[in-house]
């Protein structure tokens, strides 16, 4: 998991019980921030290799960094126009299993 926020706040957060330790990255454990590529960067020297961004802000950064990306269309999250568009993109999170078995 990636998140924007520091370590603190996200160990009292439901997801945090739920995952590895190491799993769980923040921007201060990465020291950078969303939307900027440089934390995605990060993440991926530490292993990870998909994005599924919760906000459409984050697509590009993600991208930039070289990261796979599958985008799930909310309703009021548009793609920044001048950014690269993501080859993955899902309707809801119902659909996200089967895109992600795609990924091998």
């Amino acid at each position: 998991m990636l998140s924007n926020v520091d370590d603190a706040l996200l160990a009292r957060t439901r997801v945090a019980g739920l995952l590895d330790p190491d799993d769980l990255l923040t921007s201060e454990r990465l020291r950078a921030y969303k939307p900027g590529p440089e934390i995605y960067r990060r993440a991926v020297a530490a292993g990870v290799e998909v994005h599924v961004p919760a906000s459409a802000r984050d697509v590009r950064g993600a991208l930039e960094a070289g990261m796979a990306v599958v985008r799930v269309v909310r309703p009021g999250h548009r793609l920044d126009p001048a950014g690269p568009v993501p080859g993955l993109v899902v309707p809801d999170l119902l659909a996200l299993p089967d895109v992600l078995a795609t990924l091998g």
